[in-house]
């Protein structure tokens, strides 16, 4: 992480002077208030904000791994890690082979239909803990000699899906949030970008923990994907503003004074 941040910050000491475009703006509060104020006139960047707390709330079953691991597909450390690599594989591959996205134009549509398929891998690693911890395949333990291949299989499958979902959703809501917000708001909007893919996480966390501690493993993805598909179609449903988006016609105020 430090030779990457390190990268990171040298690649951005090495960049010209970038003048800015328009009247500077101070950093603060009042700074931060008209972003917000802003986020009322984009709804479908704000519906973006929305649908990745959501998924990130309702959908990251990270924190369960140890226990899945020690207590119910089995292997111990080794099934974490090859757990918590699927969903980076998935993520990489997505990536990797991510150029057809360019060809989509109704990146709303396309960003609920990811964060639902999202919401499915979620679902389908539930099941596949749930069926584990009934008991029926027969005991498991801490030394990967004793993992159910079967279930690493399929619950790395599901990871894997998380990733690349997750990841063509990113794709799609970035490229909203780039597009339409104009040049004097787009870094105070990429800040509070930031706080929603950071703190979403953390919500996640704390909802799985705590729905594992009161019910079972299996129940925080399980129920959790199921909200996040509902909640996709519902919101699909209700938001004219993502259903009719399209990036062929998309374009910034700045933009269009430019343009002009």
């Amino acid at each position: 992480d430090v030779l990457l941040s390190v990268g990171g910050l040298l690649g951005v000491w090495a960049l010209p002077a970038i003048p800015p475009l328009s009247e500077v703006t101070r950093p603060g509060l009042t700074a931060l208030r008209e972003a917000v104020s802003y986020l009322k006139t984009a709804p479908a960047v704000t519906w973006g904000f929305v649908i990745d707390i959501l998924a990130m709330t309702f959908g990251r079953p990270y924190v369960l791994l140890p226990a899945v691991g020690a207590l119910v597909i089995g292997g111990g450390p080794v099934t974490v890690g090859v757990l918590t690599a699927a969903g980076a594989i998935g993520s990489f591959l997505a990536s990797l082979f991510s150029g057809p996205v360019s060809h989509v134009h109704r990146h709303g549509v396309a960003l609920v239909n990811a964060v639902a398929a999202y919401g499915g891998f979620v679902v389908l690693f539930g099941v596949v803990v749930g069926v584990m911890q009934t008991g029926w395949f027969g005991p498991v333990g801490a030394s990967f000699a004793q993992v159910n291949w079967v279930a690493l299989i399929l619950a790395s499958i599901a990871l894997a899906g998380t990733g690349a979902s997750d990841e063509v959703s990113a794709i799609f809501r970035t490229s909203m949030l780039l597009t339409i917000v104009p040049d004097d708001m787009r870094g105070r909007l990429q800040g509070i970008f930031f706080a929603v893919v950071h703190g979403g996480p953390r919500m996640g966390d704390l909802y799985a923990g705590i729905a594992a501690g009161l019910v079972a493993l299996w129940f925080p993805p399980l129920f959790g994907g199921i909200v996040i598909i509902v909640a996709m179609f519902t919101i699909l449903r209700f938001s004219s503003e993502l259903r009719t988006y399209d990036a062929r016609t998309a374009i910034s105020d700045g933009a269009k004074a430019t343009l002009d």
